[in-house]
């Protein structure tokens, strides 16, 4: 399904529900689920680098059992100005630590741990929280906010007959969904869906932050209790961590928020027959450098999304 790869994920965690559970205050933080099993500690784990490294999951369902359906990373840098979004396939062909090799999905369905311990060995970098968001948050989500407003690239029509004029629009709940996992048949359909998804998480990430939403208790209330039932974090993201990272948070355009390309190689067959996505070592290695050192920047640069 194409809205595993929506990037406004990992904003619910970072600005959206951050934003809202400290306006309302630190009782809905204090309700949020946090749970053990998607990050821990262990020996040998890489040693924190600057800048702060986040692991998002998205699942279609509540259930932690499930395979992922989107797995992405995100840098929040040391100035904590920027954010960068490096979504990562979910048939991401990696050793796990047996040293079999299993697609991120599959490690995900074994153990957050073990997709935790397999990505951070990969990369030489520590994830330093992580968070899961179900299918229906996201629906939730754009639903209390009342919908966003997008600039749609191209006018279609999805077999279900919900119509999308060329311009601006507004999508919420289903239809949002349906805009960024369009299965209509239109030229340039993979680029024109990547637009799409980059200007929906944009979208709400700039609505979220504004003050005639984060200031009305009406909005504020309802997006809280949306976003606590769909929501689970690791459990170093306690109440002080959360309202630190919120107070010291300068992100404030969509300019502030970059998207950043996965470090792939190619394709390949796994073990079970399916086609799988395998990593660039190349790449991977200076993705790594630049999460450690803070150095996305340079990253970019050298490889543009």
């Amino acid at each position: 399904m194409t809205w595993r790869r929506l990037v406004v994920l990992l904003l619910v965690l970072v600005l959206v529900a951050a934003s809202y559970f400290v306006v309302v205050g630190v009782r809905a933080l204090d309700r949020l689920e946090r749970d053990p099993a998607i990050l821990g500690d262990y020996p040998g784990r890489p040693a924190a680098g600057l800048g702060t490294n986040f692991l998002v999951i998205a699942t279609h369902t509540a259930d932690a059992s499930t395979k992922a359906d989107l797995i992405m990373l995100a840098h929040l840098n040391r100035a904590n100005n920027k954010v960068y979004l490096v979504p990562l396939p979910s048939d991401f062909y990696l050793t796990g630590e047996d040293g079999k090799q299993f697609e991120l999905q599959e490690l995900y369905a074994q153990s957050g741990a073990s997709l935790q311990r397999v990505l951070e060995a990969t990369l030489d970098t520590r994830i330093d929280h992580a968070v899961t968001v179900d299918y229906a948050g996201f629906i939730g989500l754009t639903e209390q906010l009342g919908g966003v407003a997008v600039d749609n690239p191209v006018e279609t029509t999805t077999p279900a007959g919900i119509h999308f004029a060329k311009g601006r629009i507004t999508v919420a709940g289903k239809e949002a969904l349906a805009y960024v996992a369009d299965n209509s048949n239109f030229p340039g359909r993979a680029r024109v869906l990547q637009q799409r998804q980059q200007s929906v998480m944009r979208a709400i990430v700039l609505k979220s932050l504004q003050p005639e939403t984060i200031l009305n208790p009406v909005v504020s209330s309802s997006v809280t209790k949306a976003l606590s039932q769909h929501i689970r974090v690791d459990v170093s993201m306690t109440t002080p961590v959360i309202v630190q990272l919120v107070a010291a948070m300068r992100i404030g355009s969509s300019s502030d928020i970059v998207t950043v390309g996965a470090p792939v190689l190619g394709t390949t067959t796994s073990d079970n027959g399916s086609q799988a996505t395998l990593p660039s070592p190349v790449l991977v290695t200076e993705l790594s450098a630049a999460l450690r050192n803070d150095t996305m920047d340079a990253y970019l640069a050298a490889h543009p999304a």
